[in-house]
């Protein structure tokens, strides 16, 4: 809760359930800014979430990352993002890939180098902006 996450070589924040999936994890009112420059694998989100199951982003800043402004991916599952600013990120501003279900309301996503969000190989997302 309202941590600042800001140039980093890797992602900004990042969960990730390399021995299971993570469930629960909340995130609010936090800044992820300039992660990720000079990264050589791609590897610069905001925010990166893999194999985390019923996360909830809530009133972050997420910008100026080097890639996507938040990548859920991975079978990650019920995931919220809401009312978030995701702007200026050398990618798409969210990106989805392969993680079923989850929703995208409230948020202002602009000045992303790539699309608003992506949806990828994922089923069952709600988007209400």
């Amino acid at each position: 809760y309202g941590c600042t996450f800001e140039g980093n070589a890797g992602p900004g924040f990042a969960i990730c359930g390399s021995f299971g999936p993570v469930r629960n994890a909340i995130v609010e009112k936090s800044t992820m800014k300039g992660n990720g420059q000079g990264s050589l694998d791609g590897s610069g989100y905001g925010v990166s979430l893999s194999r985390a199951n019923t996360t909830r982003i809530t009133e972050c800043t997420i910008e100026d990352n080097a890639n996507a402004g938040i990548c859920a991916y991975n079978s990650t599952q019920a995931t919220t993002i809401q009312q978030c600013t995701v702007q200026n990120n050398q990618g798409n501003g969210i990106l989805i890939y392969q993680s079923p279900g989850g929703s995208i309301s409230q948020c202002t996503l602009q000045g992303n180098t790539g699309q608003a969000i992506e949806i990828s190989e994922s089923s069952d997302w709600t988007t209400d902006m």
